[in-house]
């Protein structure tokens, strides 16, 4: 006698085991990282151009990974870019990357740019300073191993990692003599930050025209205080700007700032500097500083040098508001100025000036 026998599986049993088994073909979840360059301008020197040529993103879940570590997503440029740093200011922003990726919380981002010595993308160098119409090489110490960035980078499923990597060649740029050929060039020592332009807004404002004409140079710094235990009791600079926003030559617009309140210091030539207080920034809005400013002037400059070591440093000049005029029981100081340290003699390219002046509140 031939038997049949049936066995009973419930429904919810049966799609289960089908997904496990890897049945209907469930593909790996993505998001998105779109990679844009920024740039505040240069305070020291007028660089007419900084061009760096990018070839290749790499992008790691380990901030201590090292690149000959595994576990690396590269992601070559279809065609190596180049990208002018002293033109992104104000805001402004070049992307150099719109890439899938896969869902994770990634540590590590590294920018590759290209061989300076080489003219393959650009002449005379790939990575250049230009200064009164004259190109100089940028050199960039290690750059077969990339520019690294450090921080909490996560992409979700179908959503997009919008970042702006700043560069900052007010810092990142410094001139020197090279010692093997005598010729000024420039070294790119980059301390990378990044924002996320989905969380920002700005701060804008403008100077008299008397302020204007009495100085040749201005810049504006967000700044902010870090005071208590474990902190240096100073002032920070988050983001610093100049003159010429939208054509305007009194001008300025301090963007990219993180949500918060900061302290606009605003410095130049020839003028006292002065500080605006407790201004807040929103995300996604912008706040304006109000009527035009004017800079006092009459106090006059002085001009200084140092020699220090080590010779990749660099100087930091600081000054303090009276705090009897300021109504507060205590001052910290805030950043004026900084200068580079010429690497190969220890001091700077140049003289810097600094104000005679005490800081003024308005």
């Amino acid at each position: 006698m031939r038997r049949n026998y049936f066995l009973w599986i419930p429904v919810a049993l049966l799609v289960f085991l089908l997904a496990a088994c890897g049945g209907g073909g469930d593909s790996a979840q993505t998001g998105t990282a779109v990679l844009s360059l920024t740039d505040a301008p240069g305070d020291e020197i007028a660089f007419d151009n900084v061009l760096v040529t990018v070839k290749a993103v790499w992008f790691h879940t380990s901030d201590a990974a090292g690149e000959g570590d595994g576990g690396w997503l590269r992601y070559p440029l279809a065609a190596p870019k180049t990208v002018d740093l002293a033109r992104l200011t104000d805001g402004a922003i070049s992307q150099i990357l719109n890439q899938t990726l896969p869902v994770g919380h990634y540590q590590q981002i590294r920018i590759l740019l290209a061989a300076t010595e080489d003219n393959t993308y650009l002449s005379p160098y790939n990575n250049e300073a230009i200064v009164g119409g004259i190109p100089y090489a940028l050199r960039v110490p290690d750059a077969d191993h990339g520019i690294r960035l450090a921080g909490s980078f996560q992409v979700v499923d179908g959503g997009t990692l919008n970042l702006a990597i700043d560069f900052d060649i007010g810092h990142d740029v410094v001139p020197f003599q090279n010692s093997g050929n005598g010729n000024r060039e420039f070294l790119l020592k980059p301390r990378l930050r990044y924002f996320d332009l989905d969380n920002v807004g700005s701060i804008t404002g403008k100077i008299d025209a008397a302020t204007r004409a009495a100085g040749y140079f201005f810049v504006f710094k967000a700044e902010q205080l870090e005071a208590g235990p474990g902190m240096d009791n100073t002032w920070h600079v988050r983001r610093f700007t100049t003159v010429g926003f939208q054509g305007d030559n009194t001008a300025f617009k301090l963007s990219l700032l993180r949500p918060g309140t900061y302290d606009v210091v605003m410095r130049g030539r020839n003028v006292d500097t002065v500080i605006v207080r407790g201004v807040p920034v929103v995300k996604g809005a912008n706040t304006d500083l109000g009527p035009a400013i004017e800079m006092p002037t009459g106090s006059g400059e002085f001009f200084a040098n140092t020699k220090v070591n080590p010779t990749g440093s660099w100087v930091n000049f600081y000054q303090t508001l009276d705090n009897n005029a300021a109504g507060t029981p205590v001052e910290y100081p805030y950043e004026i100025r900084y200068r580079h340290i010429n690497p190969f003699t220890g001091s700077f390219f140049d003289n810097i000036a600094l104000s005679n002046g005490p800081i003024h509140l308005r």
